[in-house]
């Protein structure tokens, strides 16, 4: 009988010295990797959403960059060519991706086109020489490394309409004459992980448009790629805080300092409250994300909501950041070397924060979300905080100043951010109640809620999200 797969023991088997190499693990030991039980599981026929996660869980608490190349690989490649090109999947990449340790990636940002798509001017376009794609990307993980990517693209035939471009990814296998490195980019952490600015001049290797339907359509779709990747970024970050938790919890036990071990100290014991709440709340955002991916495989699903994937996202890279970042403060010395855990986390779970929209952007729109959702009969902004903190039985904060802010019923963009981590906050808050969290795992998510209100009520002038 086939012995289920265990991910948790078996990237714990993984050798660390190659993982926490200051210099960052090379192309052949992920490669390698890729052809071995766990890593295959991800592309395999029997995988699930949930099972993937899983596994890009275990990974995130052995290694973020080894965690975040295996979830570019399934989320923004192989996942989405199963589900919108099944049988091009099986014909021509899957044996691939199984047996010959292959990697894909995405492309999307160019300079000068990020969070704004409808600014994409790479370009797809069939002339007598066959279909090709010409522009130039950057900021694509597993640059120059990847051997399939999918490339966001306008279709020159439908015109260069700004407004609503004809948008799609293509499928293209990679080579070097169709996709030139231009420049790498030096790496402030992920040192595993190549990005750079690449020139995409193509004329072979491209498969065919992945998405299909009209434009509205295509665009949906899109958006529901990037929503299902957001899930996967907060199973990582649910490792990575359950590592760092560990981590540094046998480091303040251990560690004597001035004849007293270090968690004998209020202020190491606060920040030991915060690290662990972060891993107990990074717990339930892994399992309401791997629900919706599973939910999300349903058929006639639209895919994982955007407001969940949102919330999920922005509360659990924010958490993940400010674990890591309180570790090195009772870590000390220890954690500016880039071959120990919490030193390589602090610097890797950093850009999470702007990976798939940037946190602020993402508030927004959570914030947008939910002001169109009231108008049509949904939960307000005071209900929604007032209602979570009344679930964590704690009294209701004043929100005078999202009221007071809103001149011709439009509140200034720099509140709308701010209300929309609340609502992130308030919404995690509850699923946390609601799956039974001791209390003292949810004071980080009562005290972020309390600040950015104190924070919108003494500056509302010019209130907006800051860094924790």
């Amino acid at each position: 009988m086939h012995k289920p797969l265990d991910p948790d023991a078996f990237f714990r088997s993984l050798p660390s010295e190659i993982l926490l190499d200051p210099a960052g693990y090379p192309p052949e030991f992920l490669r390698g990797l890729l052809r071995a039980g766990a890593a295959r599981a991800l592309f395999g026929p029997g995988s699930t959403a949930r099972g993937n996660l899983e596994i890009v869980r275990a990974a995130g608490y052995q290694s973020v960059e080894l965690a975040l190349s295996l979830g570019i690989t399934v989320s923004l490649f192989t996942d989405p060519v199963r589900r919108f090109a099944p049988d091009l999947w099986r014909a021509r990449l899957e044996e691939g991706f199984l047996a010959g340790g292959w990697l894909g990636g995405m492309m999307i940002t160019e300079p000068g086109c990020g969070t704004d798509l409808m600014a994409c001017q790479t370009e797809y376009r069939v002339d007598a020489d066959g279909p090709g794609l010409r522009g130039t990307k950057h900021w694509a993980g597993l640059t120059d490394l990847a051997d399939c990517w999918l490339v966001l693209a306008r279709d020159g035939q439908a015109g260069k309409g700004y407004r609503f471009p004809s948008l799609n990814f293509y499928i293209c296998r990679a080579t070097p004459e169709s996709f030139a490195l231009l420049k790498r980019y030096g790496p402030a952490g992920l040192r595993s992980i190549p990005y750079g600015l690449t020139r995409i001049a193509a004329r072979e290797g491209i498969l065919a448009p992945l998405l299909s339907g009209s434009k509205t359509d295509r665009f949906r779709q899109i958006h529901s790629i990037l929503h299902r990747s957001r899930i996967s970024i907060s199973a990582i970050t649910c490792g990575a805080c359950a590592r760092i938790a560990d981590d540094i919890g046998r480091h303040v036990r251990t560690r004597a300092v001035f004849g007293k071990t270090l968690a004998s100290y209020g202020q190491a014991q606060a920040r030991m409250a915060e690290i662990e709440a972060a891993r107990e709340i990074a717990r339930v955002l892994h399992e309401v994300g791997c629900r919706e991916a599973e939910a999300a495989d349903a058929p006639g699903s639209a895919g994982v909501p955007a407001q969940i994937a949102n919330i999920a996202k922005v509360v659990a890279t924010d958490l993940a950041f400010a674990a890591a970042t309180s570790a090195s403060q009772l870590l000390g010395g220890e954690s500016y070397r880039t071959d120990t855990y919490i030193g390589r986390a602090t610097a890797d779970l950093r850009p999470f924060r702007i990976f798939e929209g940037s946190n602020d952007v993402l508030c927004d729109a959570i914030w947008q979300a939910a002001e169109k959702a009231a108008k049509t009969g949904g939960e307000s902004f005071a209900d929604a905080v007032r209602g979570a903190c009344a679930a964590a039985d704690r009294p209701a904060p004043s929100i005078a100043a999202f009221a007071a802010g809103s001149v011709d019923g439009a509140l200034p963009q720099g509140l709308r951010c701010l209300g929309g981590r609340i609502l992130a906050n308030a919404a995690v808050l509850r699923w946390c109640v609601e799956r039974g969290l001791p209390r003292p795992a949810l004071q980080p998510l009562l005290a972020r809620i309390a600040r950015d209100l104190g924070s919108a009520e003494t500056g509302s002038a010019c209130a907006g999200l800051v860094e924790y």
